[in-house]
């Protein structure tokens, strides 16, 4: 964007095409120049934003907190770009709250509190419990771990030997009433395909989902909200929201009946 590139007075698409491959390649991004952005993952978009300041030579580069909206495995990509531009001779300035990940590319670090700063440490001789001490203003003091509590109650959501190829295969799980199950994986791991499959957004080719004791053979996602499932898209910002409506409107998206008379709804309520 802004850095067109011409020939005889029009845009040289070819050369477009390699100067987007040339800056992918530098920080080992794996995607294609033709590939629509609308059509990438969180990380990948991130990845191709800081392509595009590398397009300009950069001796400076500022990031912003690139990886608030990003899952653990998807910031190792991130992290490994950065590393990239630091070698290519491009200083860094990393924005984060993330300790572990400012452990593993900067040498040290400015802790600001409040619009001020709070201090300058050399990460290799400071602790966390410092860093965090200094961010809070106040001595960081260690919360003692809740001991984890068997759950035995009845399912609220089962999935038996789902399978949709080539992203999942075989995938069994049991959820119970106030259990919080995690599932990780890398990027383009099956995560948010398994995820689309129990809520109707997606098919798959077997497999069942069990929902308080009833089987549903081919999810709806409209059905599904009714039987109580609720879902938020990897992609909130794009997928989850309708950035030209109201907070209001927003939330109640999805249960928009509740509070509608005859199709309008009530806004007092």
């Amino acid at each position: 964007l802004g850095q067109w590139p011409r020939r005889n007075g029009m845009i040289d698409y070819l050369q477009m095409a390699q100067d987007a491959q040339r800056c992918l390649q530098a920080l080992g991004v794996d995607v294609s120049p033709e590939q629509l952005v609308s059509t990438l993952s969180p990380a990948h978009k991130q990845l191709v934003e800081i392509a595009r300041v590398m397009k300009g030579e950069p001796r400076v580069v500022i990031l912003d907190e690139p990886t608030s909206s990003l899952a653990s495995a998807e910031v190792e990509l991130v992290i490994r770009a950065v590393k990239k531009m630091s070698a290519l001779g491009v200083a860094v300035i990393y924005v984060s709250h993330r300790m572990e990940e400012i452990r593993r590319i900067a040498s040290c670090a400015t802790v600001m509190r409040d619009g001020q700063v709070a201090g300058d440490v050399m990460l290799e001789n400071t602790s966390t419990h410092h860093i965090v001490s200094l961010m809070l203003g106040r001595d960081h003091v260690d919360i003692a771990p809740v001991a984890p509590q068997e759950i035995v109650d009845q399912a609220v959501l089962e999935v038996r030997a789902l399978r949709h190829k080539p992203k999942l295969e075989d995938i069994s799980f049991t959820l119970r009433r106030g259990e919080v199950l995690g599932i990780a994986g890398l990027l383009g791991a099956g995560r948010s395909e398994l995820l689309k499959a129990i809520v109707g957004l997606e098919t798959y080719e077997q497999g069942e989902i069990v929902i308080n004791g009833e089987k549903i053979t081919r999810p709806d996602y409209g059905d599904m909200l009714k039987r109580g499932i609720g879902y938020t898209p990897e992609n909130r910002k794009e997928a989850g929201i309708i950035p030209w409506l109201g907070v209001d409107e927003n939330t109640v998206l999805t249960n928009r009946q509740k509070i509608s008379a005859n199709g309008v709804l009530q806004w007092s309520t």
